[in-house]
């Protein structure tokens, strides 16, 4: 007994695989998370964005506080925020628009102000508040000796860092 093949098949399964690769991306897209996965910085309050500053990433800003960008201030990704503040444009400022989230839709009242020739990519609004981690008051103590060993621990004030080392006595 001998196969016969049909060029039919071959021709159905390139059909098939070329609607299924043009379709699963749609797919992937479509349901493509709304934030943005490279947050650069996470503050309470409003901050102060002025000048040739600039940040590398996005900045989630917590409380419904005026925000200005001033200057040649480069946000190179997104600003979001929570709420349905009111967006000002003065002068020539690069900006990709605004793209509202699920979020709650308060607080109003705020507004996100872009002036001079500022630049940043999105504005993301109606985005909810994340908790920021719990930060210890006081940094621990520099030295502390334990049995045969010494833990050193290095306190960077300026990176709000420090490093734990157990180091053997003698």
């Amino acid at each position: 007994m001998q196969r016969v093949k049909f060029g039919l098949t071959s021709r159905v399964s390139k059909l098939f695989g070329a609607i299924f690769c043009a379709v699963i991306p749609l797919v992937f897209v479509a349901t493509a998370p709304a934030q943005p996965t490279n947050l650069a910085v996470t503050v309470h309050h409003a901050p102060s964005l002025n000048g040739n500053g600039r940040i590398e990433g996005s900045l989630q800003q917590l409380l419904g506080e005026n925000v200005t960008l001033n200057g040649g201030f480069t946000l190179t990704g997104d600003l979001l925020v929570p709420g349905t503040p009111t967006l000002r444009v003065n002068g020539n400022p690069i900006f990709a628009g605004t793209i509202a989230g699920t979020g709650g839709t308060s607080p109003g009242g705020y507004q996100i102000t872009l002036n001079g020739n500022c630049s940043l990519n999105h504005l993301r609004t109606r985005i909810n508040p994340v908790s920021l981690p719990t930060v210890l008051a006081t940094p621990p103590t520099p030295f502390k000796a334990e049995g045969d060993y010494k833990t050193v621990v290095l306190v960077d004030e300026e990176r709000a860092d420090c490093r734990v080392f157990n180091m053997r006595l003698g």
